[in-house]
């Protein structure tokens, strides 16, 4: 049904309608919309047959003939649905592809200061376990800590 209803561009991860299915599915415009708020703002969801989903799901299933939920986006652009782009991972390994939450104090993934020790402290959570890495004396220092386990654990998808 996907290809029969829409035509996608491996290159620029565009969807575009081949059949009018609705109101907003005009024949030759491009299909679905980006969300612009909450925690999911940025990915490209499109409709089909009344009921949403991922536009980078629809691109791995319309390559690869599968359908895989959890896709990753490598250059963390949430709507670049290249295929080239996205790769299968787990959600930890998802987790291990983010940058630094925007409400980190110390400036480096991973880190943060330890009161009790006054020392910056490095941990990471794999496999939804946190692993405490060691405590430094410099942000700089407990964040090197950091990338050496991030890419001994989780390789490519690690991100410093």
């Amino acid at each position: 049904r996907l290809q029969r209803v829409l035509s996608y561009s491996p290159e620029t991860g565009i969807f575009t309608w081949l059949v009018a299915t609705g109101p907003r599915a005009i024949v030759g415009s491009q299909a679905g919309h980006q969300i612009k708020t909450g925690r999911n703002c940025g990915y490209v969801r499109v409709r089909i047959d009344g009921r949403l989903y991922a536009a980078s799901s629809l691109a791995w299933l319309y390559v690869h003939g599968e359908w895989v939920p959890d896709l990753d986006h490598r250059d963390l652009v949430r709507w670049n649905n290249s295929i080239g782009n996205l790769r299968m991972a787990t959600r930890s390994l998802q987790k291990a592809n983010m940058k630094a939450r925007a409400d980190n104090t110390s400036g480096f993934k991973g880190v943060h200061w330890h009161k009790p020790t006054s020392k910056w402290r490095a941990q990471m959570n794999v496999a939804g376990k946190r692993v405490h890495l060691g405590d430094r004396d410099t942000r700089e220092a407990a964040h090197d800590l950091y990338k050496a386990a991030a890419y001994a654990h989780f390789g490519e998808f690690a991100r410093g």
